[in-house]
């Protein structure tokens, strides 16, 4: 019988769906975070439910060839990287495998899944990160990421995955704590100054979002000035909030220095990024979905793009298309898309607000009989996936070409299978209508993580 706090020997066979190895030990599956499959490890039970159990890596008997020694000190404590124990060839394995995985146990279909393509750079991609601050009983202030399942900050002087500048950073938020005697806040007494620091950079300039839990930030001009003396091109924001742990932003955000966004340029398209817009962390895979979609589009289609934001992929698109109706719920981002319009002189691009499984049922009616002939339709929704209105709507609607984007293979899965009707799954399916799975693309917009985003097309079938 297998106990908990035990250690077992076990052999890694295959990869869960979080990159974790797999093991079986008397019909159990047991999980072992930071193995490699083929691998001969002892591994510590800390978890036993119903079919499955979780066990931490103790020592490894037989490591496998695909196994490299990991940058990060940080690695094990942190659990950002998942996968940074794995040479990359083998990472981008994992990550297709665990897209067809997913097709195959949630969709029912066996499908073929296009090798992932992979990032130009592994390390140092990121353009964006998140961070939380704390500090000890001594008053050593702590930034860093959540461990998991708790709001312990492990502590970082760097990350890996992001450029030198992020060192630069934290030393200066550190120095101006502890000079100007600033807090960090606390979530269990609710007391304390700087919650969280948002950054990005841009083509060497850097957007910082401070997060407070007060009104004002102390002397922030000290701040502004030991930023100043490191960074050439910077904004600095504060956003108050002073709620729990939980959404990292309110909607309460005061520019103090600076810019009040970032100005680039992707596709020839000029826009804007401000602390609160979503833009892919990685800019280079970014730019190759973004390809891919425009190669996947008729020349003089109308692209009705969901779940569009401030509106970037719908202007690219706009070049190529006959018309591009963006549907996006969060009012900024639709005011942002406008204004992207009006800058580049875009005519035929109509961002639309409100939400999906609202819109698009009402859009396809005015596009009329040219939404089943000459319409294709990209959904790129949250992680949740599509609402099931808007799946039926595609169904009823019927246009020739539809464009599924997600960074969560399961809900991707579940979405096709119900376009598809594939074995039938879905009783409640109240439409004759089926799609025909194109391909199924993977893309490492993570590399050293378990995440990876997918692409698939579906082609109207009858």
């Amino acid at each position: 019988m297998i106990k908990i706090n035990e250690d077992y020997e076990l052999e890694i066979v295959d990869y869960g769906s979080n990159g974790e190895g797999i093991a079986k030990l008397n019909g159990l599956t047991i999980f072992v975070p930071q193995t490699i499959k083929g691998e001969i490890v002892l591994a510590t039970i800390k978890k036993i439910q119903n079919n499955y159990a979780i066990a931490f890596l103790k020592e490894i008997f037989v490591p496998s060839p695909n196994r490299v020694e990991t940058k990060c000190p940080k690695f094990v404590q942190c659990g950002g990287c998942q996968l940074m124990h794995i040479v990359h060839g083998e990472q981008l394995r994992i990550k297709k495998n665990i897209v067809k995985n997913a097709f195959r146990n949630i969709a029912k279909i066996d499908a073929f899944v296009l090798p992932c393509i992979e990032s130009k750079e592994n390390f140092k991609y990121r353009n964006k990160i998140e961070l939380a601050v704390s500090q000890n009983d001594e008053g050593i202030i702590n930034i860093g990421f959540f461990e998991d399942n708790s709001h312990n900050v492990i502590a970082i002087d760097n990350c890996f995955l992001t450029c030198d500048w992020l060192s630069k950073l934290i030393l200066a938020i550190k120095k101006y704590m502890q000079e100007e005697k600033v807090s960090a806040f606390n979530p269990k007494s609710l007391v304390g100054t700087i919650k969280h620091i948002v950054a990005r950079m841009i083509d060497d300039s850097l957007m910082l979002t401070i997060v407070i839990a007060e009104d004002t930030l102390p002397n922030q001009n000290k701040l502004i000035k030991i930023l100043s003396q490191e960074f050439s091109s910077f904004s600095l924001f504060l956003n108050i909030n002073k709620g729990k742990y939980g959404e990292i932003f309110s909607e309460n955000f005061k520019l103090v220095y600076g810019e009040k966004t970032q100005r680039l340029t992707t596709f020839e398209i000029k826009h804007e990024i401000s602390p609160q817009s979503f833009f892919q962390i990685n800019s280079d895979i970014q730019n190759k979905i973004y390809q891919k979609v425009l190669d996947l589009i008729e020349p003089n289609n109308i692209v009705v793009d969901a779940y569009s934001g401030a509106g970037l992929l719908s202007a690219i698109l706009a070049k190529k298309s006959k018309m591009v109706y963006g549907i996006e719920i969060v009012e900024k981002a639709v005011e942002n898309a406008k204004n992207l319009a009006r800058e580049n002189e875009i005519k035929n691009m109509f961002p639309l607000c409100g939400d999906t499984a609202k819109v698009l049922p009402k859009l396809s009616k005015q596009i009329g009989k040219e939404f089943h002939e000459n319409t294709t339709v990209i959904c790129d929704p949250p992680r949740k996936g599509c609402d099931k209105v808007v799946l039926d709507c595609l169904l009823c609607s019927k246009p020739k070409n539809i464009i599924l984007i997600s960074c969560n293979p399961a809900t991707l899965a579940r979405d096709v299978a119900y376009l598809t009707n594939s074995a039938k799954i879905y009783p409640e399916r109240q439409y004759d209508t089926i799609y025909e799975l194109s391909f199924i693309q993977p893309f490492d917009m993570f590399p050293q993580t378990r995440h990876v985003e997918t692409m698939v097309q579906l082609i109207l079938k009858n």
